[in-house]
């Protein structure tokens, strides 16, 4: 296994506030580069910021989940920083250098999981309350919405199985399931044509 790419040595300007930002920065941008995990997290981030925005909540949730963000990539920060450093100094493989990294996952792991957990407390009311909303809107659209749907997902699911390399049976196994679609379209439009059931 070949160490990660390491960025280019940049001299360091002792006292210099700038120059400690840009080596802060430096840092973030090789971890969003080597680190897919870091990738995911920054992109769940904004998602999570956007429906704040969209779900209207309150200051003090959107408070909690910018400190759950910011624990989720300071320990994917650190994680990487471990990682880097245990690679460094060891070549060959050892087991303290395994506990090194498997710890400094297992922070990035329980951060994330108390964030999921901010997130579904945070959300929780906002998506309560969206949900009149949603089905309102839901329950205004056209009927001939319905069959338009059925019938586009009945092309996509044959194009999809055509394409797919498994076929199966033509509403049962294969790589797409058929039988799903159907079933799925089936609730739908029931959920779509009696709109009492969503209020």
């Amino acid at each position: 296994m070949h160490p990660p790419r390491v960025p280019p040595v940049v001299k360091r300007v002792s006292g210099s506030f700038w120059a400690s930002c840009n080596h802060a920065f430096t840092g973030i941008l090789y971890a969003t580069r080597s680190q897919r995990n870091m990738r995911i997290h920054l992109f769940v981030a904004a998602l999570v910021l956007v429906a704040t925005l969209y779900l209207r909540l309150e200051r003090a949730y959107v408070a909690l989940l910018v400190v759950a963000i910011v624990l989720v990539i300071g320990s994917e920060l650190i994680n990487t920083a471990i990682e880097a450093v245990v690679d460094l100094l060891t070549v060959v493989h050892h087991p303290l250098a395994k506990v090194a990294k498997d710890a400094a996952a297992g922070a990035v792991l329980v951060a994330s999981a108390g964030a999921a957990i901010i997130g579904y407390l945070a959300f929780y009311e906002g998506v309560t309350a969206a949900g009149a909303r949603v089905g309102s809107a839901v329950a205004s659209l056209p009927r001939n919405f319905v069959i338009v749907a059925i019938v586009l997902t009945g092309i996509g699911t044959i194009f999809a199985k055509a394409y797919a390399g498994r076929h199966g049976q033509p509403l049962r196994g294969g790589a797409i399931s058929g039988h799903s679609a159907v079933a799925f379209s089936g609730a739908t439009a029931l959920a779509l044509l009696t709109p009492d059931l969503l209020l």
